[in-house]
This record gives C-alpha cells, sequence and structure tokens, in this order.
C-alpha cells in the first residue's frame, strides 16, 4: 500500500521500540479512572512525545492528526490559510475541539513539548497537557478554525470496549457560512448571559465569520441588545437559533424553515426597539423600550419593522421571556433600507 510514497519517504513509518518506554504499571490513577484507561492513555501521551520527537526538524509546523478521519475539501489551503491568518501571538492552533487530534505547533516548540508530555505523561491525558501547554506559554486566546477542518468518524477506540460519540465534532465541521446576507450596519452587541468558550455574542452578528454564538446558565430576564452607531431604518430583524442532529446523529444548524425538533432555543421571547439613545459614562445605551412582537418557541423573524417602528431605530433587544439553560444562536440577520 502507497509504495511510491513509502519510496519518495512522502509517508514514513517511525517504530518505536518497547525498551524507550517507560513502564507502564502502577500509574498514578487520576480523574477517576480505571487502571486499564491510565495506562492507555499513558501510553498515548508517550505516543504522541515520541512521534513529535521523530518530526520536529521536518517542516516549520507540526499538525496533530490521528488516521481515522475527514477532512474538508481543500484542506490543506485552509489549514495554510489560517495559520497566516493568525498572527503570531499563538503556541497552539486548533483545527479540530474534540481531544487531541487537529493542533498546530511551531516545530521550534516540539522540544518544550516533548519534555512536557515525558514529564506528565502519568498525570494527564494529551489533549489536557496540549492545554496546559496554552496555559505555560501564556497563550491568553483561543485560535479556532471554524468550520474545523477535521472531523473523527471513527466510532471504536484503541481502549477496549471504549465507543466514541459524534456528538460536538460534527457541529463544528459542517458549520456553514452565514446564510441571511442580512445588512448588519455598525453596532455594538451586548448580553447579559455567559458564553461557552469564545463564542461571543458579537459572532452572531459578524457576517464574515462562520463563528456562533452559545450562552449558558441562560434564564428569564436575559438579553442581547444591538446599539446602532447610527439610527437605522429597520425594516426586517432574524434570529436563526438553535440545532438539530439529523438521522445519522450528526449536528446541524437550524434551518429557519425547518420544522424539525430543536435545541437550544428560547422558548418564549419578546423583541423590542427604541429610539431613544441615553449616555452611559463613555458610550451610549437605551433604556426605554417598545414592544415589537412577542413569540412562543420557534424562529425569530420580524417582518414589517419599518411601519412599526416609523424608523431612526437606535436599539434591537431580544429580550427572553423564558428559557432552559443554553441558547445556542447561529446567526443575526437585520435589514435596513435608507
Amino acid at each position: 500500500m502507497f509504495p511510491k510514497e513509502l519510496s519518495n519517504e512522502f509517508i514514513q513509518i517511525h517504530n518505536v521500540s518497547a525498551e524507550k518506554y517507560p513502564p507502564l504499571e502502577h500509574l498514578k490513577q487520576n480523574f477517576g479512572d480505571s487502571t486499564v484507561r491510565v495506562k492507555w492513555r499513558a501510553k498515548q501521551t508517550l505516543d504522541t512525545a515520541f512521534l513529535m520527537q521523530y518530526c520536529q526538524d521536518m517542516a516549520e509546523y507540526y499538525v496533530h492528526i490521528e488516521d481515522d478521519v475527514i477532512t474538508r475539501p481543500g484542506y490543506v489551503r485552509e489549514i495554510s490559510d489560517f495559520i497566516n491568518a493568525s498572527g503570531s501571538s499563538w503556541s497552539v492552533l486548533e483545527l479540530s475541539l474534540v481531544g487531541a487530534f487537529g493542533k498546530v505547533f511551531r516545530h521550534s516548540d516540539l522540544p518544550k513539548l516533548v519534555n512536557l508530555l515525558t514529564s506528565f505523561y502519568e498525570e494527564q491525558p494529551v489533549d489536557y497537557l496540549f492545554m496546559l501547554f496554552k496555559s505555560i506559554t501564556v497563550q491568553t486566546k483561543q485560535y479556532v478554525r471554524i468550520p474545523t477542518v477535521f472531523k473523527h468518524i471513527g466510532a471504536k477506540s484503541t481502549l477496549v470496549n471504549q465507543t466514541r460519540s459524534d456528538g460536538m465534532d460534527s457541529l463544528y465541521f459542517y458549520m456553514q457560512p452565514k446564510r441571511l446576507k442580512g445588512d448588519n450596519p455598525n453596532a455594538t452587541i451586548e448580553t447579559n448571559f455567559g458564553v461557552y468558550q469564545e463564542h461571543y455574542i458579537d459572532k452572531a452578528y459578524n457576517k464574515l465569520n462562520s463563528d456562533f454564538v452559545w450562552g449558558y446558565t441562560t434564564s428569564p430576564n436575559n438579553f442581547v441588545l444591538i446599539i446602532f452607531t447610527v439610527p437605522q431604518n429597520v425594516t426586517k430583524v432574524v434570529f436563526d437559533l438553535g440545532f438539530i442532529a439529523d438521522e445519522n446523529n450528526v449536528f446541524k444548524p437550524l434551518n429557519i424553515s425547518s420544522n424539525l425538533k430543536r435545541r437550544d432555543y428560547i422558548i418564549i421571547w419578546s423583541l423590542d426597539y427604541s429610539n431613544e439613545l441615553v449616555s452611559k459614562g463613555t458610550s451610549s445605551t437605551c433604556d426605554v423600550f417598545r414592544h415589537l412582537q412577542e413569540y412562543i418557541g420557534g424562529p425569530i423573524q420580524v417582518e414589517d419593522v419599518l411601519k412599526k417602528t416609523n424608523g431612526h431605530v437606535n436599539c434591537l433587544r431580544l429580550y427572553i421571556v423564558s428559557q432552559v439553560n443554553w441558547i445556542f444562536i447561529r446567526e443575526i440577520g437585520v435589514y435596513v433600507t435608507s
């Protein structure tokens, strides 16, 4: 198999002798893992360290992947573009958000990583040590490529009797470009609910990325506030909420017109507007709102906004009347006219 690639060393196979491994018996059982699992993850960490050691002088960047993944079309170009767009203040780039695979490191950092992995293989799994490396190198921002470039497809783990769930891997991998094509004029976006990882509220309003908002511990009285830089004649407002899992248990963003069961959408919501801007320290906000529309369940799509507001809207507010914990906002579309 692959004779040409093997002969020209495009594919290389690194065989590590058993003598290089330290004893993998009587290890610390951190995280409540069984003896079998601790031994398996310790060897996985050492395998990674030996591979990094072997590869450290081969190229400028090292991408850690596994053999049972699929990729996005044109993934080499996508990886290159992502590296170039990420600047220089990173030690770990993430092309996948699941486990240890799909992580990018500089070749100059590999000796330090090898030292970390071989020193703490007993204490933590390899993906935890990757996160620790990010902390040690004082990387304060998470650099994630969304949609992700790699997706795990293996259902069975190398750990005996262990199976893998598709779960969140599919949600990030199959994320599609923004589709609402709203005007989304310049605005400040605020909210009072917490967000998962770095899925900040402005990412749903930004038309140029494929990211989304994922809020947690949401409850009644939470809101999303859009404060326009200049007053707008708003004609329509759309919030693409929630996501679904298809028949293959692959998570997909919810289509606005879909009747399929959704997850993490707002149960009861109210959309309000304000024509009155007030000072708030060095910035401005709105504190007097008028009601536009309220709905129980379903997507948020409010038409004929101009007729209801008479134009010159300073703020729009999505007010959560009833909600259970999580909220997923795929995209916000605000349409305006001159």
